[in-house]
């Protein structure tokens, strides 16, 4: 009886925390983090306040997992190594993928909370990095070693190669719409930029 009744309770634990990542989330990014207060979250999520400190011991705690959770949700799908296409193929896909992920709302916004707050909360800045860009240039590189030692690409350093790739792919695109200058940015120029730069990389280590 005990264990059927923790086993129901980890979904309902799960969705209780999933409901409080979303409304802190949307508060940092709104408010900032300073003028973020924990009764603000509660109400928001629909919770107690007392069920937030249930689950972390304090608003920092709950700031460091819910970016931590929201890098996790947005992060590269693993079995990348896997990917029998031609690497022009995966990488256009890959470079399309992730530029759009980088000029959406919520990733610039939070890409702008972590920036605003690094000074104060080097621990987030960093769980941020190895939670989501880390984990793109780690996946990439072992796609690319798995070319390399097929004979298809010529890598002497995978890591080194994913993130020139990925450094190429945000270029001036991400700087304009994280500044918010310049014309609007249409789909299609986002398209063009992500082909032209993932022919590069293959002509280039082909």
């Amino acid at each position: 009886m005990n264990v059927s009744r923790r086993q129901r309770g980890r979904p309902k634990s799960d969705s209780k925390r999933r409901q409080i990542f979303g409304a802190a989330i949307g508060l940092f990014m709104s408010q900032g983090y300073e003028r973020t207060r924990v009764e603000q979250i509660a109400g928001l999520a629909g919770v107690s306040k007392q069920t937030i400190y249930s689950h972390f011991k304090d608003k920092d705690d709950l700031y460091q997992a819910a970016i931590t959770y929201v890098c996790e949700q947005l992060g590269m799908p693993e079995g990348l190594a896997e990917d029998k296409r031609d690497p022009l193929d995966v990488l256009t896909e890959i470079g399309t993928a992730f530029l759009a992920l980088l000029m959406s709302d919520d990733s610039r916004n939070l890409y702008k909370l972590v920036v605003a707050n690094a000074d104060t909360h080097p621990d987030v800045a960093a769980t941020f990095y190895s939670a989501g860009p880390r984990t793109f240039i780690d996946r990439l590189a072992q796609y690319l070693e798995r070319k390399t030692s097929e004979g298809i690409l010529a890598i002497d350093d995978p890591q080194m190669a994913a993130s020139q790739f990925f450094s190429m792919i945000r270029g001036e695109l991400h700087m304009r719409a994280i500044l918010g200058v310049g014309p609007e940015i249409l789909d299609e120029e986002l398209t063009d930029y992500v082909t032209s730069c993932a022919r590069l990389f293959v002509r280039g280590y082909r």
